[in-house]
């Protein structure tokens, strides 16, 4: 009889965009590249989320305000403390919302995301 390794546990994101067909395009993006992905579109849902499930990742879109992307971001690092958060730009020249562990600019395409988030959980992974 052989002992089957324990499974890992999935890597879950939770991405946080106020525009409906971005939330949904990137949730697919994202669940393509193999991770688990909840969404939601404010800042009330996002807070629900992160009281009743654990994530690895936190992506907030430039369609949320500074402030929802900040009670949100603030929410997460305080019941994941080694999550990460990553915040998608409108463009190079935008300011981040929250003191973000990485930005990506949304026009520079899916490779840059996946690469962005696969950046990002090495350190999950390191703590």
């Amino acid at each position: 009889m052989n002992a089957s390794a324990p499974k890992e546990a999935p890597i879950r994101i939770l991405l946080a965009t106020a525009d409906a067909a971005l939330r949904e395009s990137r949730r697919a993006l994202i669940e393509s590249f193999g991770f688990h992905v909840s969404t939601s579109a404010t800042e009330t849902q996002a807070l629900q989320l992160l009281q009743s499930d654990q994530f690895q990742l936190l992506i907030l879109g430039h369609t949320l305000t500074s402030a929802e992307c900040c009670k949100i971001a603030k929410a997460f690092r305080g019941r994941q403390p080694k999550g990460r958060v990553i915040e998608i730009a409108r463009s190079m020249d935008s300011e981040p919302l929250n003191n973000p562990d990485a930005i990506v600019v949304g026009l520079d395409g899916p490779i840059a995301l996946r690469e962005t988030i696969e950046g990002q959980l090495r350190f999950v992974a390191a703590d």
